[in-house]
């Protein structure tokens, strides 16, 4: 830039975005500049550097290792395609650092622990990049931490069950990532959170019944995921909440009259099972759902479990109908059998009836031709 090492050339006040305290660099805010190259690591000589802003350029290189030297920086705003943080937060004075944003650019690998050795770190924002892997664990120990924001990653895995100790966490976006599985309880002790952002991850199981104690949260979106089962009723009790969406999941059931009429419908679409939260998504009355009680009571006969005694009566029964048919079918051939000697009886008594008629008959004839011979 032109100024010499003790940087009071710096300070002549022809450098936009250069701020000064009693001849000493205390800022450099550059962004949306179009600045190119890469920052140098003479950038370590100004050791009263308290903010460094050059996001939304298009610098490249990494991370110039003398930024974790500087013992009064407080905050690191870059557009650079390096992810060597390393060299930033692993210096023996960079424990001052307070914010760090690195969003917009091409960082790739995964969330290095070592940003948990800042303990007055208040943001982390390393959205829209292409970092990979898992939460760590460690970002836990960041105890006056405020805002994160990893949106639009590729960041997958759970939430680390260190968050129950992020207390003074307001603001936490995860938004377009690959979490999975459930919401943890470590989220429950978040009570100061006022923008919680998951939308289009994959997190699933239902809604937490306990985000309705979250009295200063204004900001919720769900959406996108696949969370199961019914909208809880607590929420309905957040006065403050401006922002609400759920869209696009698996729920089921009324949705809160309260929520209902609060927010549009854009908020509830996309949950077949959803009802309650337009003119064209009535829930079914109670008097249409118990018009019809029988068949929800036959399950329960259906399945009673037999004692012994019913059994050897069912048993009993059983025999007792077989007797009775074997007996019907005996009595059948007996009145058959009878009714078939009978028949054959009566053909013999016709059949000697005809025989005795016929003899007289012949004899009659004989004499009358013995009589015509004689004559």
């Amino acid at each position: 830039m032109g100024w010499n090492d003790s940087g009071y050339g710096a300070c002549s006040g022809r450098w936009a975005g250069i701020k000064c305290v009693k001849g000493k660099v205390v800022a450099i805010q550059l962004p949306w500049r179009g600045l190119g190259g890469h920052i140098s690591e003479k950038i370590g000589q100004l050791q009263a550097l308290r903010k460094l802003s050059l996001h939304d350029n298009v610098l490249g290189g990494p991370v110039p290792w003398s930024l974790g030297f500087l013992p009064n920086l407080r905050g690191y705003i870059s557009s650079t395609t390096g992810f060597q943080i390393l060299g930033l937060v692993t210096g023996k004075n960079s424990y001052q650092l307070q914010f760090l944003t690195l969003r917009k650019n091409f960082l790739t690998g995964t969330i290095p622990v070592s940003p948990s050795k800042l303990s007055l770190l208040q943001q982390i924002s390393l959205s829209h990049n292409q970092i990979t892997g898992t939460i760590p664990d460690e970002l836990g120990k960041l105890s006056k931490l405020q805002m994160l924001d990893i949106s639009s990653n590729a960041i997958n895995g759970s939430f680390p069950s260190s968050f129950s100790d992020l207390f003074s966490l307001v603001y936490l976006n995860l938004e377009d990532d690959r979490l999975d599985n459930q919401i943890p309880e470590a989220l429950d002790n978040l009570q100061n959170l006022t923008v919680l952002n998951l939308k289009n991850n994959r997190l699933s199981g239902q809604i937490p019944a306990t985000f309705g104690n979250k009295s200063v949260i204004n900001q919720l979106n769900l959406s996108g995921n696949n969370f199961t089962g019914e909208i809880p009723d607590s929420l309905a009790s957040l006065t403050n909440l401006s922002h609400f969406n759920v869209s696009y999941n698996n729920l089921s059931g009324a949705v809160p009259s309260l929520l209902a009429k609060k927010f549009k419908a854009s908020s509830f679409v996309g949950n077949l099972q959803l009802c309650g939260y337009s003119t064209a998504t009535l829930c079914p009355s109670p008097a249409a759902l118990n018009l019809s009680p029988a068949p929800a009571e036959a399950p329960k006969h259906h399945h009673r479990k037999l004692s012994t005694k019913d059994i050897i009566l069912i048993a009993v029964g059983g025999l007792l109908a077989i007797l009775l048919i074997l007996c019907c079918i005996l009595l059948f051939c007996l009145l058959k059998k009878k009714a078939t000697l009978k028949q054959k009886s009566g053909k013999m008594g016709n059949a000697k009836g005809k025989t005795e008629k016929a003899v007289p008959v012949a004899g009659t004839e004989l004499n009358q031709a013995v009589k015509w011979v004689e004559n």
